[in-house]
């Protein structure tokens, strides 16, 4: 009997011994995966320093004392160097950010107390000592702590915008001026000519009231006056009036006035007697005789019964009036114009800056979401990368695992059964003493293990055909639960169901499904060794065409370090694990072009989701 049991335990060692070669095998696939991920981290850096030394904007860096610790190809030409290494080379003392602001206490003070400058106008210095007005867009940069270590931000030259802006406001208001200057000139105009016509009919007005006054008129020198009856019959005329019809005023007196005039002109002022007569009010009339412009005005002078018995009638040379009206009106006409053109001028140069500031501020606004996103897309694309790296290396170690597995499992599993047997004859047999039955428990225990971690090892290192049916997953889930009852309630776990009752079919492996559920179902009881409650749920996410399956326990729960590290094979967090439960979850899931997700609070549960699609 002794002889067996060494035979017994060198089967043991030699079994240990593989397991040591399995171990090997895992860190050495570690190591070349650490290695491939180092190359991609140092690949995407390239990528990203490139990105930057290629865009056109200034991008910098500096420590919170304002020191420049990194800068772009495009900002050290804007500051007056051929590249960032002559930029760097070239500052004796380091470039300061802050020393280099025109009024920088007051731009540092604004970037320390709001954590940022947004779009702030400021003016940098050259290296040959010019200026140039830049944008400056800059945030502080803070660690996990919230404590502040630097600052990053972008600028660019708007020198040209600067100046356009200054040029177009001065063009602007020299234009404004001109137009105050020439509409006082026409408002000024307008004023002397309307006084005029004020004056004009003050003197008419007070002439129809006065025959005093209108025989004192009678002499003024430069209108022709006349006072006729209300048959034309001339009573009373003045100097200019005997001048411009070519007899003495004795002469005229007695004669009719109708018969100076030509015959259509003695027909319109006899009509316009008449109407003075009967309306007892005012006429005025113009008349061009040979190339002149005269005015008329016929005033009616009433009796004592307010009839009229006579009339005064005033004739004025408005030849040169009308002549200065038309040359002020071509002028204001010409005024118009002017005011028109240049209006419209303002008007476009108004629209073309309105548009040249659109268009600067949607450049400005586009310039911001694509820095804002530049960050999120160099990540995503890092973590996409990082995505398809692990999938390669999880495709490559597969590969080499079923290689291993295929050989070591093989030679392994069958003399692992013959121990097993061995065993189990032997207790059965032979009546041993309380300590080597214990020995023999103990071996008979971790045989068993051994071929359940050969079983996963196998499981997960081999390709596997499935097979999917179209059913009822609410059925697959209460199958599996029924075959674990006995299990759960030694272990005091409750199982609560919430399964949807308008799930539609599936496409699924039952058999496979059910590996995936009992690990699930398995994994949570095991976080709860003194007893608590599974519940699972399903339901139909139309929008995503997918049903969703929700495993949720209320456990011990797990750190995020850990989950980031649960479907990585061989990682486990319970003793004696093979780590290999979740991997082939997970596998299992992506077979069925399925997801699964892990939300994990430690000391307050965990809950895992899982979809499929319809």
């Amino acid at each position: 009997m002794p002889k067996n049991i060494s035979m017994i335990l060198s089967m043991v060692n030699f079994l240990f011994l593989a397991l040591a070669l399995l171990a090997a095998f895992h860190y050495a696939f570690r190591l070349k995966y650490e290695l491939k991920r180092s190359e991609v981290l140092r690949e995407i850096a390239h990528r990203y320093q490139a990105f930057v030394d290629s865009t056109s904007e200034g991008i910098f860096r500096c420590n919170m004392s304002g020191h420049v610790i990194i800068m772009n190809h495009a900002g050290a030409r804007l500051l007056g160097y051929q590249d960032a290494s002559d930029f760097f080379h070239g500052e004796e003392g380091g470039f300061h950010f802050y020393e280099n602001l025109t009024l920088h206490d007051e731009k540092k003070s604004q970037l320390l107390k709001n954590d940022m400058l947004d779009k702030t106008i400021v003016i940098l210095k050259r290296k040959g000592g010019t200026t140039f007005f830049a944008e400056v867009t800059a945030n502080v940069m803070k660690n996990d702590q919230g404590e502040a270590f630097g600052v990053e931000g972008i600028f660019r030259d708007v020198t040209e915008r600067i100046e356009l802006e200054k040029s177009l406001k001065e063009y602007r208001e020299h234009l404004e001026d001109m137009v105050r200057q020439r509409t006082a000139e026409l408002e000024a105009s307008n004023m002397e000519l309307a006084k005029e016509i004020e004056i004009r009919k003050k003197t008419e007005v007070d002439l129809r009231f006065s025959e005093e006054t209108a025989r004192a008129l009678l002499n003024a020198p430069l209108d022709m006056a006349m006072l006729v009856d209300k048959r034309g019959k001339i009573l009373s005329a003045n100097a200019a009036a005997s001048q411009a019809l070519g007899r003495e005023v004795s002469d005229l007196i007695g004669l009719n006035l109708y018969a100076f005039l030509n015959p259509e002109l003695q027909e319109k002022y006899r009509a316009l007697g008449r109407q003075t007569v009967r309306t007892k009010c005012s006429v005025r009339s113009e008349d061009e005789v040979e190339g002149s412009v005269y005015s008329t005005a016929i005033y009616p002078i009433l009796n004592e019964e307010k009839h009229v018995e006579r009339s005064a009638i005033f004739t004025s040379d408005i030849t040169k009036r009308r002549q200065a009206e038309m040359v002020l009106k071509e002028y204001h006409e010409h005024l118009e114009e002017l005011v028109a053109e240049r209006t419209k001028e303002i008007v476009t140069m108004n629209d073309q800056l309105r548009n040249e500031l659109v268009k600067r501020r949607n450049a400005e606004i586009a310039l911001k979401e694509y820095s804002e996103t530049l960050e999120d897309r160099v990540q995503s694309a890092t973590n996409e990368i990082l995505k398809l790296e692990r999938r390669e290396f999880q495709l490559e170690k597969l590969a080499a695992i079923g290689q291993v597995t295929s050989t070591v499992v093989h030679e392994i599993r069958n003399p692992l059964s013959s121990i097993k047997m061995g065993l189990t004859t032997l207790m059965s047999r032979v009546k041993l003493e309380e300590r080597d039955q214990r020995c023999l428990d103990v071996a008979k225990r971790e045989v068993i293990h051994l071929e359940s971690m050969l079983r996963d090892i196998l499981d997960y290192g081999k390709p596997q055909n499935f097979q999917f049916v179209s059913q009822d997953l609410n059925l697959v889930i209460r199958m599996t639960l029924d075959s674990l009852v006995d299990e759960l309630k030694q272990s005091h776990i409750q199982i609560v169901m919430e399964l949807s009752k308008t799930l539609p079919p599936v496409q699924v492996d039952s058999e496979r499904y059910n590996q995936v559920l009992r690990n699930l179902v398995l994994n949570a009881a095991q976080a709860m060794p003194d007893g608590g409650k599974v519940s699972i749920r399903t339901a139909y996410i139309e929008a995503d065409n997918n049903v969703e399956i929700v495993v949720e326990d209320n456990g011990h729960g797990m750190e995020a370090d850990t989950v980031s590290h649960i479907f990585e094979p061989f990682f486990s967090t319970k003793a004696g694990g093979t780590g290999l439960g979740l991997p082939i979850v997970e596998k299992i899931m992506t077979a069925h072009n399925g997801t699964i997700k892990v939300n994990s609070v430690w000391e307050k549960g965990t809950t895992i989701r899982m979809t499929l699609p319809v």
